[in-house]
């Protein structure tokens, strides 16, 4: 008997599927979500348009999505634009989110920025 109602060779049924344990070696890893990190903004100045430029800059050296979070405000962490406008004064906590292949990499770098106390002891 075959697992066909006709013709020569395996049919569909014949296919050996991989072990549950191991994925199929072309499926990509399973996403684990995005990482976040909480940053206490310490400059005087808060953060100001030199410290958005430099984070938005180091940012876009990273495939990964990147967004600040400032209460219920969320910011595009490329765009030094978007950043300034959540109006994160000294000492409000700010929550830094990427998500993608290189998002390990890029979340203690641009938690840094915006942690630093003078915004210009760090370089890029």
């Amino acid at each position: 008997m075959t697992s066909r109602a006709g013709g020569n060779g395996p049919g569909p049924r014949d296919v050996v599927p991989p072990p549950p344990c191991c994925p199929a070696p072309d499926t990509p890893p399973p996403a684990a979500g995005p990482l976040r990190k909480t940053v206490r903004v310490v400059n005087p100045l808060g953060l100001h348009w030199r410290i958005a430029e430099r984070f938005s800059r180091s940012a876009q050296r990273y495939a990964c999505a990147v967004r600040v979070w400032h209460g219920e405000s969320r910011a595009d962490g490329k765009s030094p634009t978007d950043l300034i406008l959540l109006v994160a004064l000294p000492g409000a906590e700010l929550v830094v989110e990427v998500d993608g292949a290189d998002a390990a990499a890029a979340l203690d770098a641009l938690a840094d920025i915006l942690a630093a106390a003078g915004g210009e002891d760090y370089t890029i």
